[in-house]
């Protein structure tokens, strides 16, 4: 929504509003690959009904629920100043105010397919008490029949299926020999965080001397405030025993019913400023330069290192300065530019550096935690530790210096040649 008011001569009113959501159920997973069974009976001996026949295996379905709001309400004042009037090298100027309220809520929700009837069973025959364990995620094999491999499936489509009886369920691994009872749950910590952000800015442009001067300088502040929550374990499902007293056979409490915490995780105050000038020196030659510092707050409250604290905001700054030739009675343009910009402290995924960790963890958990070694009875379970959640960040800084040059030459009216 944008309304727009003259108030008076030279001086205007902008007001504008967005609001904006979007929910997404993705599915991240894809049944590209296409195998044939070769085995003519089944372990037990008995017919394989899939013998020949073009199947796809998809080992672990996952689905991945996000949603997210943003809410911006932005003023603008802005007033027209000509001070030619009063004499000619004085010029034209323009002001302008920007006052903006940024509120954004992110959410996303990991989950997956379990057997609750296999949770607890004998870690002798391989399970696992772990809820969230791989020994529990039902795996799903597609059969495409009479040798025709259709539009292949995504887990969407399969879980819709879940509804038909048990018995429909054809393989002879362990898990299909126990009962089957399918609940969608989730198997990582939920991701969840609130920002807001208070803008104040104000702008100057300025053009001298019959315009053979132009100036322009900005000053932006932020105020930021990241929220983030206290991931659970607390979600109880009724057919798994023993559920109520032990955390670990319990699953993940979703984003929606996990409160943001009362105080920020990140709070931050920045100012961005910017300088700039454009000199028309000659009429052919034109000296340019700009000077900018900005201030990039993080939005994200997930975001946090392998040890659990929230990423930095960044900040950068920008040095440029030029000049602009125009020769030829306006046929060739040539520039030249030099730049530097820095950057520090700028966020970035880092899951890659920690995967190492979470293979030690899983294997601690495993091998001792699950079957109750007391020397591992503090290991938090799965999704606990910041490098569980698949949301580790890690900051790095750089500085960058160039040169440009670009040249544009119409050597008649329907050509035009460009060199960068």
């Amino acid at each position: 929504l944008l309304l727009e008011q003259k108030l008076a001569d030279g001086l205007y009113l902008e007001l504008g509003a967005n609001v904006a959501r979007q929910h997404l159920n993705l599915d991240p997973n894809n049944f590209t690959v296409v195998d044939i069974d070769p085995n003519r009976y089944l372990p037990d001996g008995s017919l394989n009904p899939g013998y020949l026949v073009p199947y796809n295996d998809n080992a672990q379905m996952q689905f991945r629920i996000q949603d997210n709001r943003a809410e911006e309400y932005r003023a603008t004042l802005s007033y027209q100043l000509d001070l030619t009037r009063v004499h000619r090298w004085l010029g034209a100027h323009s002001f302008a105010g920007l006052y903006q309220d940024s509120r954004s809520v992110a959410a996303q929700d990991l989950t997956r397919i379990f057997n609750v009837a296999t949770v607890g069973l004998p870690a002798s025959g391989g399970w696992s008490n772990d809820a969230t364990n791989q020994t529990n995620v039902m795996a799903t094999r597609v059969y495409f029949l009479d040798g025709n491999v259709p539009i292949l499936p995504d887990s969407l489509q399969l879980a819709k299926l879940l509804s038909q009886p048990a018995g429909r369920y054809l393989g002879a691994s362990a898990v299909e020999t126990q009962a089957v009872v399918l609940r969608r749950q989730s198997f990582l910590a939920p991701q969840k965080s609130r920002f807001t952000n208070e803008t104040w800015s104000a702008g100057w442009q300025g053009r001298w001397f019959g315009g053979r001067l132009v100036t322009a300088a900005g000053l932006r502040r932020d105020d930021t405030a990241s929220y983030g929550i206290n991931a659970t374990r607390e979600v109880i499902v009724p057919e798994i025993a023993g559920a109520a007293a032990d955390p670990l056979k319990r699953y993940f409490t979703p984003a929606v019913q996990l409160p943001f915490s009362p105080q920020p995780s990140v709070v931050a105050e920045g100012l961005s400023r910017t300088t700039g000038a454009v000199l028309h020196a000659l009429p052919w030659l034109s000296l340019t330069y700009s000077r900018s510092g900005n201030f990039l707050p993080v939005s994200n409250a997930s975001w946090v290192d392998a040890l659990g604290r929230p990423a930095p905001n960044s900040r950068g700054r920008t040095d440029d300065m030029g000049l602009r030739l125009s020769l030829l009675e306006g046929r060739l343009a040539v520039s030249f530019s030099r730049f530097e910009t820095s950057a520090a402290n700028q966020a970035r995924n880092a899951n890659a550096s920690v995967g190492g960790t979470r293979n030690i963890l899983a294997r601690l958990r495993d091998n001792y935690r699950t079957p109750g070694d007391s020397n591992f009875r503090d290991l938090a379970g799965p999704g606990m530790y910041p490098v569980d959640t698949g949301n580790v960040s890690d900051t790095w800084s750089y500085v960058a210096e160039g040169y440009e040059m670009s040249l544009v030459f119409n050597p008649s009216r329907n050509w035009r040649i460009a060199l960068s």
